[in-house]
């Protein structure tokens, strides 16, 4: 997508949080969806998949995305903790 190309893929996984379907690909759900799906693949819009990529991943995105996620898991366990050494691991003394 990120060059632009249409995907067809299995709905399968992650696939769902990456294609979005109809617009930058195709989201099957068995191998004759995926051969019918060729034919409707030509009417997406190319600059839809490249723009899809950047909007939502993009190195900024996914940094943002990832720093939330530890910030999420940081706070939950020092509200548990009151520190951060069990978070570690390393069994350091340090909080």
């Amino acid at each position: 997508m990120a060059s632009g190309t249409p995907v067809i893929a299995m709905n399968l996984g992650s696939t769902q949080e990456i294609i979005s379907h109809g617009k930058t690909g195709f989201l099957c759900n068995n191998i004759q969806e995926c051969i019918s799906a060729i034919d409707w693949v030509i009417g997406l819009n190319r600059y839809a998949c490249r723009q899809h990529i950047e909007d939502y991943f993009s190195i900024e995105q996914m940094t943002d995305g990832y720093e939330a996620v530890y910030k999420q898991i940081i706070a939950k366990r020092f509200s548990q903790n009151g520190h951060f050494r069990s978070l570690v691991g390393l069994g350091s003394d340090r909080s």
